[in-house]
């Protein structure tokens, strides 16, 4: 079952980027702004987490890449964590719409403080880093923790980055926005959302 799990996603990320950028393509939307930081760098990022996800998969299908053994439960457990991280990063990248942009807009735009955004400023992010802890769980292999550690320090940049241009751009609103929604994940004391803790 854990081997389905991590193929099912590992193929549904690629599907599922394929047809957006085919959806944009024939709407004419732009996708590509400036980069937050230097190029190669944002590649060294992008690169990493793919990799780190395709040991899973390669693990999945039946290269067997671990350096470790663990019972079975935690192999499901493992692929579960990357399946939540995919339907994170689906959810978000789907409430966004047209917005999606890699690096920073040229056009103007409008903040976007719904959904899944509510709770996290960078759930695409948040998304990925869970997508990065299951992948290395599920390949128990020192590659797939490395890669996966190179990426998500590089997206914490990138995070950084754009929250410098967010505040800019936007000022007062966006400095209301990060009251109400944590960089990573939801505010468990936050009243506003009905969260308690």
């Amino acid at each position: 079952m854990a081997r389905i799990i991590v193929i099912i996603v590992f193929v549904a990320s690629f599907v599922g980027n394929t047809v957006q950028e085919q959806i944009f393509k024939k709407k004419n939307r732009e996708t590509k702004g400036k980069l937050p930081i230097q190029k190669g760098l944002f590649i060294l990022g992008k690169v990493s987490l793919v990799l780190s996800w395709f040991l899973a998969f390669l693990q999945a299908v039946g290269v067997n890449l671990r350096m470790l053994t663990f019972p079975d439960v935690v192999w499901l457990a493992s692929s579960l964590v990357f399946f939540l991280g995919f339907i994170i990063v689906a959810i978000a990248y789907f409430s966004l719409g047209y917005a999606n942009t890699t690096g920073f807009p040229e056009e103007k735009f409008a903040l976007n403080t719904k959904g899944l955004y509510r709770i996290s400023r960078n759930p695409i992010y948040s998304g990925f880093i869970l997508m990065c802890l299951g992948s290395t769980i599920f390949t128990a292999n020192i590659a797939a923790l490395i890669l996966s550690l190179i990426g998500i320090i590089i997206h914490h940049k990138i995070i950084i980055a754009e929250e410098a241009f967010l505040q800019k751009r936007l000022g007062p609103v966006y400095s209301e926005y990060k009251k109400k929604a944590r960089r990573y994940g939801m505010h468990l004391q936050n009243r506003d959302y009905g969260f308690v803790g």
